[in-house]
């Protein structure tokens, strides 16, 4: 069952409204600082207006939050307190705005529309499953502002139906779980200095089986993409990271596969290339440093060209080929 608010409609809620079952769509203005209670199965679906749930307001139950749909009227929609649900919070074109004082934590996100966003001052925090499409995380400065995707979580970044990239910005993102990106037509850019920090003991995959994907794109500031753990290239395909890229932990390289480092960065962690894979310094901004107790081995190939430069001081260099390009500066 399907019942309805029309956008013609001022909603003014101070009193309990309950989505028992079916889905509830909303698409009218107004406020409410009562009790939305969603039970299992049921739908809430606000869409279409600008609407604010104010302190006070609670929201609650283990059904479905859908904020935006797909149609052509993207909305505004303002959450004063922690949402409660345990069911889904899918984010398709609208801003869901959220201000609570603690950690907003989502049992299940889904971020589904290039004109998604995601924003408030709450650090924000994922406790099960995560699907981020395209649109964008949004925060009040990083490295304050934080998305954490807490341990034993997972993510998938797949590809979508609708081209545009997945933005995170002013926010930085600190995986402690694990996140699979298998999208090669929608890029991540990082923003106004945000960070995806991959955590000691957290693993985060590429694997698009064929084609070109360009992962990490910088925008203002100094953003970065830092490694303190398990980074694992695979399948096949190619790999461009054009961002900041910092490695204290493991990259594994499982191909057939090429992946560009087109950053710059110092890296203490390891680096391992097999047989059928390639690794590419490949940028006049790639000026990279292997120091400490880095180390790079295997026996597939590091091609410097176009630029790139490579600085080894770890006392491990065991890489069966290296291959230095004609370009200038390259070294």
């Amino acid at each position: 069952n399907v019942a309805g608010i029309d956008t013609g409609i001022n909603l003014t809620s101070s009193g309990s409204m309950q989505i028992a079952a079916g889905v509830l769509k909303m698409r009218s203005r107004g406020t409410s600082d009562g009790t939305t209670s969603i039970s299992g199965g049921a739908t809430l679906e606000v869409a279409a207006n600008n609407f604010d749930f104010l302190a006070g307001a609670i929201i609650s139950g283990g059904g479905r939050f859908n904020v935006g749909d797909l149609g052509p009227t993207p909305g505004v929609y303002t959450v004063a307190d922690c949402i409660g649900l345990s069911g889904p919070v899918t984010i398709r074109n609208a801003t869901l705005n959220i201000g609570c004082g603690s950690t907003q934590t989502f049992q299940d996100l889904r971020i589904e529309h290039n004109l998604a966003v995601l924003s408030g001052s709450a650090n924000m925090a994922v406790a099960a499953n995560m699907q981020w499409q395209n649109g964008t995380i949004l925060g009040s400065g990083a490295p304050t502002a934080t998305f954490t995707l807490n341990g034993g979580a997972n993510a998938i970044w797949p590809n979508s139906g609708t081209v545009g990239p997945r933005i995170l910005e002013s926010r930085d993102f600190l995986n402690m779980g694990s996140i699979l990106i298998n999208a090669n037509n929608n890029a991540t850019g990082l923003k106004n200095n945000s960070r995806l920090v991959n955590m000691v003991g957290a693993n985060l995959t590429l694997d698009i089986g064929s084609g070109i994907a360009t992962l990490f794109t910088s925008g203002v500031g100094t953003p970065e993409l830092l490694n303190q753990g398990n980074l694992t290239v695979q399948t096949g395909g190619t790999w461009a990271i054009t961002s900041r890229f910092t490695n204290s932990g493991s990259v594994n390289l499982t191909g057939p596969i090429q992946l560009y480092l087109q950053g710059a960065g110092t890296d203490i962690g390891s680096y391992s290339v097999d047989t059928t894979s390639q690794l590419y310094i490949d940028s006049p901004a790639g000026i990279r440093t292997i120091a400490g107790s880095g180390s790079i081995s295997g026996n597939g190939a590091l091609l410097l060209g176009n630029g790139g430069q490579l600085t080894v001081t770890a006392p491990t260099y065991t890489i069966r080929n290296t291959i230095i390009g004609a370009a200038a500066n390259t070294q």
